[in-house]
């Protein structure tokens, strides 16, 4: 089966390699240049559709990829991107059947026999795991359980993936696939050890119990083993359930306003963050609280990152485009040959264009790609001598890139179904600014430092050039 599955796999990855190349090689020469773009905006959207039902087919870790690949809107095509988002949302579950013989597997009982009940219906399910409904001991439990030999597929999986990846980026669309892979490789390991999920979810609830508005679930259980974990089962609505968004706009807000300063404070106060936000991933309770729920996806950044982020982003609310590159710099993304002018000149043009969108814009639910205008940046750029692509390869992207580039994406597109008429601007400036900046523009001490250092090396630097030539 694990053969017939790999080389399906292996198959499939070719035959989209070869139609890339036969339109990439061929059909281009026989269309002229607004006609040939139009039909590769056809072909990316088809292979798009194709690659989900082909990732959905596979399952598992393939699934996660698909995922992935959905939040790399920096390298890959929109039309790729919108069909491919739909896996955040359809993992198909198993069967209790197989189910039932891992959870007698690890607790060496009948789960029936060891819970007080649990239900046969899977309550949600992803790419290595499946959560059921119980009861233990009187209380509604959530039953988290891997899915029976996925650890050994995984690692096949991570191989097959792994070769597939570089040859998409060999033939098809160069893209940093060694970091993407990192990234996935790790993710997968934290969520194949349900104890790592257990901890984190106490470490999480630890840090937010002073918090009236945020409720992390309790854990159940100490179990010698990783596949499964037991948490107390939380009752509430889910932000897409009709019943949810037929609550009036100021309740909504409120849900809003905290979901944002939750993440304010876990990322600039914690460094700790829930890196899967997506809206099965929290409940509003009936009073109001969200309770945030499956800590398999984590991530954590460092102090100088931390204090990176808040240069970057204290300069963007001044309009310092300056700035913001002096905190990339600082962040380590930028690498002695880009081209900072270029950067500042892409920055700057990026800003006001948003600003321009988001002062005209109705709604943000369900936006029209037309208004994004691509067509405007593709001169832009054009004008500057620069593409996308050559800026991210000028670009070192900081190892959880693609987690916060996530987090941003899902934020965004959970305050649309909040609130449609206002952006994640509107929601985060002014707890931005009390929780991290505290009405000041604060400038992180260790750049201040830094610079100083570098202007004290080139004072001296020049002063000896100076004695130097005067001295001939």
């Amino acid at each position: 089966m694990n053969i017939f599955r790999t080389l399906s796999a292996y198959l499939f990855s070719f035959f989209i390699a070869f139609r890339f190349y036969f339109h990439f090689t061929v059909v281009k020469k026989f269309l002229n240049e607004r006609s040939f773009e139009l039909a590769t905006q056809k072909k990316w959207s088809k292979i798009s559709i194709q690659t989900k039902n082909k990732i959905l087919n596979l399952g598992g870790i393939y699934i996660k990829l698909g995922q992935f690949l959905s939040n790399l809107n920096h390298l890959l095509p929109e039309e790729f991107i919108e069909p491919m988002q739909e896996l955040q949302d359809r993992v198909p579950s198993k069967s209790y059947l197989e189910i039932f013989k891992r959870l007698e597997l690890e607790l060496g009982m009948s789960p029936e026999k060891f819970f007080d009940y649990i239900d046969k219906q899977a309550l949600a399910s992803a790419s290595t795991a499946q959560v059921h409904f119980g009861r233990y001991k009187g209380r509604d439990v959530a039953i988290k359980v891997l899915y029976p030999g996925i650890e050994e597929s995984i690692q096949k999986d991570l191989k097959v993936i792994y070769k597939i990846l570089k040859w998409i980026n060999n033939l098809i669309i160069s893209f940093p696939y060694q970091e993407l892979f990192d990234q996935l490789h790790s993710l997968v390991q934290q969520e194949m050890d349900l104890s790592l999920e257990k901890a984190n979810t106490i470490e999480m609830k630890e840090l937010f119990k002073n918090d009236p508005h945020i409720r992390i679930p309790l854990t159940f259980l100490d179990l010698p083993t990783k596949s499964i974990l037991v948490t107390e089962f939380i009752y509430g609505l889910k932000i897409t359930d009709p019943k949810f968004l037929a609550k009036n706009q100021k309740e909504k807000s409120t849900i809003a306003d905290h979901l944002i300063q939750a993440y304010i404070k876990m990322v600039f106060r914690f460094r700790f963050f829930h890196a899967d936000p997506h809206p099965g991933n929290f409940i509003i309770e009936p009073d109001g609280k969200i309770c945030f729920i499956d800590f398999g996806a984590v991530a954590r950044i460092t102090p100088k990152e931390e204090e990176a982020l808040v240069m970057i982003l204290s300069s963007s609310l001044r309009s310092d485009y300056q700035g913001m590159v002096q905190g990339f710099d600082y962040l380590g993304i930028l690498k002695p040959k880009t081209n900072r002018k270029n950067l500042i000149a892409i920055i700057e043009y990026s800003m006001q264009k948003m600003r321009r969108i988001l002062s005209n814009i109705e709604s943000f639910q369900n936006i029209s790609f037309d208004v994004l205008n691509l067509e405007e940046d593709k001169i832009f750029l054009k004008k500057i001598q620069t593409s996308i692509h050559d800026l991210i390869a000028e670009l070192n992207l900081p190892s959880n890139y693609i987690s916060l580039q996530r987090v941003l994406a899902q934020l965004v597109g959970n305050l649309a179904l909040l609130d449609p008429n206002k952006s994640i601007f509107d929601y985060s400036e002014r707890p931005f600014r009390e929780l991290v900046l505290n009405g000041k523009n604060r400038l992180p001490l260790n750049f201040l430092w830094e610079t100083l250092q570098n202007l004290a090396l080139e004072i001296n630097k020049r002063l000896n050039e100076f004695f130097n030539k005067d001295h001939r």
